[in-house]
């Protein structure tokens, strides 16, 4: 979902939006994307696809990109490429952007867990937990949850170690203010 209450889907290659009212239309093209990955000098811009998007506002949001046998991060604005962060890793799921412009995504290889990087591309510590389901931040971003099927561990953004766990897991969390 986009900040405006728009569903964004990725379907053959380009990012649709759907509002309440209208028809959907493709926000960015595959086409599109070929021109902004040549732009930022990233190498065969035409072998990559979008697989997921996550919103960081109206125009901007980051993607993970895929081509055969690599995956990568980007975050776009204004049309362009405003980072790219290649080989990711090859199974990539369940992509978020955080409230203040980071993004997070799930590494599936060995076993799933969480990623984070700023929106420059660059590491952000978080606690490694196996088997993770789902991440959320505090609104300030101070925290982070990750959720397995058992349990739910919380942190401060940045560091490692587990501030509580909680003895529930789940599949979807949402931190409110």
């Amino acid at each position: 979902w986009r900040g405006d209450g728009a569903l964004s889907v990725v379907r053959d290659g380009n990012i649709v939006i759907a509002r309440r009212r209208g028809a959907p239309f493709i926000v960015f093209s595959r086409p599109q994307l070929t021109e902004a990955l040549r732009a930022a000098g990233v190498k065969d811009p035409g072998e990559w696809t979008f697989a997921q998007v996550s919103w960081f506002g109206l125009t901007s949001f980051v993607a993970i990109l895929q081509k055969p046998g690599d995956s990568a991060a980007a975050v776009f604005a204004q049309g362009g490429v405003e980072t790219f962060v290649p080989h990711i890793g090859a199974h990539i799921e369940d992509l978020r952007a955080s409230p203040i412009g980071n993004f997070a995504f799930a590494r599936v290889d060995p076993e799933r867990e969480y990623v984070m990087l700023s929106r420059g591309g660059d590491p952000i510590s978080l606690p490694a937990v196996r088997g993770a389901t789902a991440i959320a931040w505090s609104p300030d971003e101070r925290y982070v949850a990750i959720s397995t099927d058992d349990e739910t561990t919380v942190a401060r953004t940045g560091t490692t170690k587990a501030i509580a766990t909680l003895p529930f897991g789940a599949h979807a969390l949402d931190w409110l203010s």
